[in-house]
């Protein structure tokens, strides 16, 4: 494809309405980065000035980073800037098409197995902690 073909492509990409979600969830994770950058700077300063951290800032960066890696996620997928390995790839695409597009497909797939399994795996816990939330914070 050509470098004007793939910056029409990538421009009509962008201007759908999927195209736009991504775009505003990847502004997100963008200003949660940036939220926990202060974070973490307040936390060094109110250890090192005042000898007093701020309660559970190690728990929400460790469980915010996460977030902010799939927030963005979709929008690298989306301007097809997700890192690959392209000294593979590229050959195979000039000398046999379809065997890449075959490739590229059991990569798509081995991906919706990891998805379908991370789901599962982590549904049992998922309710566990819904129910058992809502009865440890009830009003007595």
């Amino acid at each position: 494809m050509t470098e004007l073909a793939s910056a029409v492509t990538a421009r009509t990409r962008a201007t759908t309405p999927l195209a736009k979600l991504v775009g505003v969830l990847n502004a997100a994770g963008v200003v949660w980065v940036f939220a926990l950058m202060f974070l973490i700077s307040a936390d060094i300063t109110a250890r090192t000035v005042f000898d007093d951290p701020i309660a559970g800032v190690t728990e929400m960066v460790s469980l915010s980073l996460v977030a902010c890696v799939f927030l963005q996620l979709a929008h690298a997928v989306l301007h097809g800037r997700l890192m690959r390995v392209e000294m593979f790839l590229m050959p195979l695409e000039r000398r046999a098409p379809a065997a890449a597009s075959a490739w590229r497909a059991s990569y798509a797939l081995l991906g919706l197995a990891l998805l379908v399994a991370l789901v599962l795996g982590s549904w049992p816990d998922l309710t566990s902690a819904w129910t058992s939330a809502g009865k440890s914070f009830k009003r007595g």
